[in-house]
């Protein structure tokens, strides 16, 4: 990524080169507060921001999301080395089939657990996990597309992040919502 240049840019840069699982963790954290507030005043039109509800999704993504996220895109990157379109369409491939229903199921997961609702977990991924996955496919298959095409590996969790805006409210919309009953 390099970090010359000056300004808050530069200086994310150096703190991505000196800490990046640290500073990819605040990073997916900030933005996924960010995104669950969106959910709450422009989706859901709430009158009142659930605090705790909003510390939960920043707490996943600081946790959960960014560490993962820097792993995974790390193995990934080591696993299918073929450089650029090639390269980059078969890294969307593994994440999207592979790393994305079960990323898709863990934040569910994570989500209920610490919204204190483990027993609903079950319940939850039988109703909502498909649609959940086909909606990530959506928007995600042309943002990975993109982010492993053409961002510089260091700087993909931020893409991702950035990107995560829209799926978070998304995500944060869906994980609140009544379980819908499933019909065998």
């Amino acid at each position: 990524a390099g970090a010359s240049g000056g300004g808050l840019w530069g200086l994310y840069l150096r703190f991505l080169e000196t800490n990046p699982i640290l500073s990819k963790a605040i990073t997916a954290s900030v933005l996924n507060g960010i995104g669950d507030l969106l959910c709450q005043t422009v989706v859901e039109k709430s009158d009142k921001i659930n605090l705790r509800r909003l510390a939960i999704f920043a707490t996943m993504g600081f946790v959960m999301i960014g560490p993962v996220l820097h792993y995974w895109y790390g193995f990934n990157q080591a696993m299918i080395s073929a450089p650029g379109l090639k390269g980059g369409l078969m890294r969307m491939a593994v994440d999207q089939v592979f790393f994305a229903p079960v990323f898709v199921a863990a934040c569910f997961s994570t989500l209920f657990t610490l919204e204190g609702k483990p027993q609903d977990i079950p319940d939850k991924l039988k109703s909502d996990l498909k649609p959940a996955v086909f909606a990530n496919w959506k928007l995600w298959v042309p943002a990975q597309t993109i982010n492993f095409v053409f961002v510089p590996p260091p700087l993909r969790v931020a893409f991702s992040s950035c990107v995560s805006l829209l799926w978070n409210v998304y995500l944060s919309f869906a994980s609140n919502n009544t379980i819908n009953t499933v019909i065998p």
